[in-house]
């Protein structure tokens, strides 16, 4: 239960950022400094930008497996 509140909490936090990156950033520098892109123009780029941050998710996820594992004294890592 304890681990369901923090979870709860720390993605209240992270939430709101998230979707400001995401929606309301790129319209507003677009706009502010007249790059004259349109949200068409920019799928290709923050496609390629979000599944680069994902799979850093995922192999930070995974070195930080191995290397846990591996300061264990009974575990052989290779």
């Amino acid at each position: 239960m304890r681990g369901t509140w923090a979870f709860a909490l720390a993605y209240s936090l992270t939430a709101p950022v998230f979707w400001f990156y995401l929606y309301w950033l790129p319209p507003f520098l677009n706009q502010q400094y007249n790059l004259g892109i349109n949200v068409t123009q920019m799928g290709i780029p923050l496609i390629i930008i979000y599944l680069t941050a994902d799979f850093g998710s995922v192999g930070g996820g995974i070195l930080c497996s191995v290397s846990a594992a591996c300061a264990r004294p009974s575990a052989a890592c290779s």
